[in-house]
């Protein structure tokens, strides 16, 4: 079976596990902790998606990308991993004490920084657990279940240790600390070739390097997140906490709905890297083709959304409370980003950072976020959940538009490429 094809359908169940867990879990959460307690548990569960974010610095790209050109190489491997652990933990310290100081601040998240410090162990699972070499090395299967497997052990351990909102700590441990039975089976067992830990290269000069060649990266994904995983937490400051459990709980059903796209793109980015350094013909082709059946694909995905969807909703919800109008357009609205997101990831991701298009690739995101910050907290202060809604689907449209500009402007998809 093709290398691309393979990796491609392990990370698809891979993703279709984490996004079917959480949502066969979500009717259950809600009616138990209530959307005001499973507000906190999401606000506090993004918090952690930021510090991980940070302490990732884009290394699943550009660790990835170094280790698919030099997989052949232990020596340089080794080094790259190294490189890559030790630049982790010193943002680890770093964006901790930031991330604290600024929860200090905030008198309404009390009960959110207590379910913060519950939560860290999957900060530290993020650090040591090597998914961007695994991605680098093309080989996800293992990877990905192990990683299912942490997952699975949530569903018995949500039903026996969460029965009211008293146990919100109780998910959270739960939720959070799973993420560390993939990091002990990588330890324990690994398909991958042991790679050497160089103590001797714990330096700061390899740290600033290793850091520079993720850093537009990180912008990249910094930017892009700020508009995502920011919208909860600025509906928990203007608004409260029922708008934010509403809101993630219908954003919870797209993103299981769009997951599976979005990790093919995960998937791919290896082989159009390498593709693009080995011939030009041949990653133009592969590129086309991707955008082409993803488009198809994804307006068929997007147009069941757009009908089904409002039906199903409440159903797997199963709340007494809610507003099944108002969830109704939440959804509607979020139909078209079933096709936006994954064609921005491709065009991203398999195009402009491939071709080292670097300027463009955090440019995009950062005008985005600028723009989305100007409007989202007058939306989610207005409408609540329904203005956050609306907010992310106009960046979103902004964002793929920008990308899309990018890309036929500098030529960088082309039918009849020449060396």
């Amino acid at each position: 079976m093709n290398i691309v094809l393979k990796n491609s359908m392990y990370l698809v169940f891979m993703q279709m596990c984490n996004y079917a867990i959480p949502l066969i879990t979500l009717p259950y959460l809600t009616r138990c902790l209530g959307f005001y307690q499973y507000g906190v548990l999401n606000t506090a569960i993004n918090i952690i998606l930021y510090i991980i974010l940070v302490i990732d610095f884009g290394f699943n790209l550009s660790a990835t990308r170094e280790i698919s050109q030099k997989k052949n190489n232990f020596v340089a491997v080794s080094k790259i991993f190294t490189d890559v652990i030790f630049a982790k933990i010193i943002l680890f310290f770093g964006v901790l004490v930031f991330t604290f100081l600024i929860l200090k601040l905030i008198p309404d998240y009390q009960d959110v920084t207590r379910l913060v410090y519950f939560m860290l162990p999957q900060v530290l699972s993020s650090i040591l657990f090597p998914l961007w070499l695994y991605q680098g090395y093309e080989k996800i299967g293992y990877a990905a279940f192990i990683n299912v497997l942490g997952k699975c052990i949530t569903i018995p351990l949500l039903l026996i240790f969460v029965q009211n909102s008293k146990d919100v700590t109780n998910a959270a441990i739960i939720l959070s600390w799973s993420s560390l039975v993939p990091l002990l089976i990588y330890y324990i067992r690994s398909n991958l070739p042991r790679t050497k830990f160089y103590t001797s290269r714990c330096r700061f000069k390899y740290l600033n390097r290793t850091l520079a060649n993720a850093l537009v990266v990180f912008i990249g994904s910094i930017a892009v997140n700020l508009y995502t995983l920011s919208t909860p937490l600025v509906l928990s400051i203007v608004s409260d906490f029922d708008q934010v459990g509403y809101f993630v709980a219908a954003d919870k059903i797209r993103a299981a709905f769009i997951g599976v796209f979005l990790i093919v793109g995960q998937a791919i980015y290896p082989r159009a890297s390498a593709l693009y350094n080995e011939d030009i013909i041949a990653y133009n082709k592969f590129v086309i083709s991707i955008i082409f059946y993803q488009i198809i694909v994804c307006t068929f995905s997007a147009i069941a959304f757009y009908y089904f969807m409002p039906e199903v909703a409440p159903i797997i919800l199963s709340q007494n409370k809610l507003n099944v109008e108002e969830l109704s357009v939440i959804i509607k609205l979020m139909s078209p980003m079933i096709i936006l997101i994954p064609l921005s990831v491709i065009l991203a991701n398999c195009v402009l950072l491939p071709q080292r298009k670097n300027k463009q690739y955090a440019l995009v995101p950062i005008i985005t976020v600028i723009i989305h910050m100007s409007y989202s907290i007058i939306l989610c202060e207005k409408l609540g959940a329904l203005g956050a809604s609306y907010a992310i689907l106009l960046t979103e449209i902004i964002s793929c538009a920008l990308l899309a500009y990018f890309t036929f402007k500098d030529r960088l998809i082309q039918l009849n490429p020449a060396r």
